[in-house]
């Protein structure tokens, strides 16, 4: 969630953002945007993505 913090810090403050602190708000608002992210269902596939269906990997794969 410091990630996402820091994100948020920046956006906020484009051109002075390094030199300041992170607010407390923007500290609250990362974990909030943390505990929606925790708490949907995990996807199985890369980057959140759901998995290819093994014809789209490879059409040369058999078929089971």
């Amino acid at each position: 969630m410091a990630r996402i913090a820091g994100l948020l810090h920046l956006a906020a403050h484009l051109h002075d953002g390094y030199g300041k602190p992170i607010a407390d708000s923007t500290m609250l608002a990362a974990i909030e945007i943390g505990e929606y992210f925790a708490d949907t269902p995990p996807r199985n596939g890369k980057r959140g993505r759901p998995q290819a269906p093994r014809y789209l990997i490879h059409p040369q794969c058999g078929r089971g």
